[in-house]
């Protein structure tokens, strides 16, 4: 019991300096479990909850990662639950939000590059989803070359 205090104290210590609130966490990872059993109308439920609480007026400003990994699974489970091209321009915005990050937070960005591929090419846009693959191949293919360095040092 004393050591669930400890934890719960630390997680709210975290969040007090930005971190994620433990129950975005928790969320996070429901809605992740959802999409792997196929519930994909409450995994989105779950992580548009999570972006709402930061869009709020409290939550306004912190946590982006939490916002970023939210908007993201609730744009997975709406284009796996076949509404892709409803969720389109909201994965565009997205794209356009993780453009500037750089080290292993990048990996979301490809997450949803390549998402956007699987999207343009079910409206049969095949040019524009090609170009959306290169561009997660030539990132991976430059993430792995990091990560062979790093690991020699």
């Amino acid at each position: 019991m004393m050591i669930r205090t400890r934890e719960r104290a630390a997680a709210w210590a975290a969040w007090a300096k930005g971190s994620a609130a433990p129950w975005h966490t928790a969320a996070l990872a429901e809605a992740n479990r959802c999409l792997q059993e196929g519930s994909f109308e409450e995994a989105e439920a779950r992580a548009r909850a999570v972006v709402a609480a930061r869009d709020s007026r409290r939550g306004r400003d912190r946590r982006p990662a939490a916002h970023r990994k939210g908007r993201y699974f609730a744009v997975l489970a709406a284009t796996l639950h076949g509404r892709g091209a409803e969720v389109l321009d909201e994965l565009e915005g997205l794209i356009a939000d993780l453009e500037g990050l750089t080290g292993p937070r990048r990996t979301v960005l490809l997450h949803a590059r390549l998402l956007r591929a699987v999207i343009l090419t079910d409206q049969g846009r095949p040019a524009e989803a090609e170009k959306q693959a290169e561009y997660v191949l030539r990132a991976a293919k430059r993430i792995t070359h990091l990560t062979d360095l790093w690991g020699t040092r």
